[in-house]
């Protein structure tokens, strides 16, 4: 959008690891290094390293009016950049997180948080996300909500689109993370009485997700698609749509469901989520 509205925009990685198609894109896509996680272990010293990799790849690009980090990592390696206009975008509830650790590990969280945001301009894509920010005492130089954007036209033409499958299913088009909880959702499949019903995936192929299904003998049941540059036509299809997290910041997915799938919604979605208005 930044792109299409006239700015010069370079897009940074920190790893060369691409999941989406990019070929349309017209802006330059740079990943500071080709190795996963090749500095992540010497912690704050590492993040140095990145960021001084990240300096020295700016400058072939001219002076940057602003630089906006998305997602942790990439935090701790812009907080350690010295730039004027530096924007974090918070994409999930820290709080909600927070709950789920230890006691050791949720006080070495915290601290960490303090770290990066304080004093810093921060985004959030909730109102409720800003709440965080105050219980944990984090004084930040400014603070808004930008919430995620929907392409609603674009979303409802790739909805209409046709799909390999022709089974009922169930689909849940998460990734394959611990929030996510995959187990209560197997949990509950093993459940149902109509054992015709598949579920399907939108999720890369993954050992424990694979362990997961075996143990629950769902081997039949439970395809695991992979990750789809289209999941729209995937979603529309669907007998009903499932989110089992046990929290979302902006559940994108529900929105983009409800709202812009021709079909009547069916959905459920986790325990800690909260959607006020989703118009």
């Amino acid at each position: 959008m930044f792109a299409q509205n006239g700015h010069n925009v370079v897009l940074f990685l920190l790893e060369d690891l691409q999941t989406y198609d990019t070929k349309d894109i017209k802006f330059p896509i740079v990943p500071l290094i080709n190795i996963k996680n090749k500095y992540k272990i010497f912690g704050k010293l590492g993040y140095k390293i990145y960021a001084r990799i990240l300096k020295d790849n700016m400058k072939q690009y001219g002076a940057f009016d602003r630089v906006i980090s998305n997602l942790p990592r990439a935090d701790r390696t812009v907080k350690e950049l010295n730039h004027p206009n530096k924007y974090f975008v918070i994409h999930t509830s820290y709080k909600k997180e927070l709950e789920k650790f230890t006691k050791r590990k949720s006080t070495k969280k915290l601290k960490l948080y303090k770290y990066l945001y304080n004093n810093e301009n921060i985004i959030t894509i909730t109102d409720a996300m800003q709440d965080d920010f105050k219980d944990f005492k984090i004084s930040t130089k400014s603070m808004q909500t930008i919430y995620n954007p929907f392409d609603f036209d674009s979303i409802r033409s790739k909805g209409d689109e046709d799909i390999e499958f022709d089974f009922d299913y169930i689909i849940s088009p998460s990734a394959f993370r611990k929030e996510k909880r995959y187990d209560i959702l197997l949990d509950a499949l093993k459940l149902l009485e109509d054992k015709s019903i598949k579920l399907l995936i939108l999720a890369k192929e993954n050992d424990n997700l694979n362990d997961m299904i075996k143990q629950r003998g769902l081997s039949s049941r439970v395809i695991i698609a992979g990750f789809k540059q289209n999941p729209y036509k995937y979603i529309n299809h669907a007998k009903l749509l499932v989110l089992s997290s046990d929290r979302e910041g902006l559940p994108t997915v529900v929105i983009a469901y409800s709202r812009s799938i021709r079909k009547s919604s069916r959905f459920l979605f986790g325990r800690f989520c909260e959607v006020k208005n989703l118009d």
